[in-house]
């Protein structure tokens, strides 16, 4: 019966350990640092350091995913954003569920589509990315 108990008491542990993970990667990944980073490697000379952003949805599996962020509280994020996707030539979206221009090299769901939209609201950008 001291072995039952036991094993019940290291399974709960282990769940809640687990859980505790989960709760860490989400906040970790939703913070301002992570997705400035993520933004970075996709347009470096975007000056976003002062921006916010919140994490709107996040779908992930290990062959599809859909994060969806907004960007605000920096005139100089949504300009530098604007002018860089400006100067790579982005042209809007048809894909659904992926609003916005297009960053090129970055077009087509089955391997990444990447998105930012101005349209949503003043003073942000709904940045997606989704891949099916």
């Amino acid at each position: 019966m001291k072995t039952l108990r036991g094993c019940t008491v290291a399974l709960a542990g282990l769940i809640g350990f687990v859980v505790l993970l989960i709760i860490a990667d989400y906040i970790w990944f939703a913070s301002d640092r992570r997705q400035h980073e993520i933004l970075a490697s996709y347009i470096p000379e975007a000056d976003c350091t002062s921006a916010s952003f919140e994490l709107l949805e996040r779908e992930t599996a290990p062959q599809d995913w859909l994060y969806v962020v907004r960007i605000s509280g920096s005139d100089s994020c949504i300009s530098s954003v604007a002018r860089a996707l400006n100067d790579r030539r982005a042209e809007k979206s048809t894909i659904p569920l992926v609003n916005g221009l297009l960053l090129p090299g970055h077009e087509n769901p089955e391997n990444e589509a990447v998105a930012f939209d101005f349209d949503d609201e003043d003073g942000s950008i709904i940045w997606t990315r989704d891949k099916r």
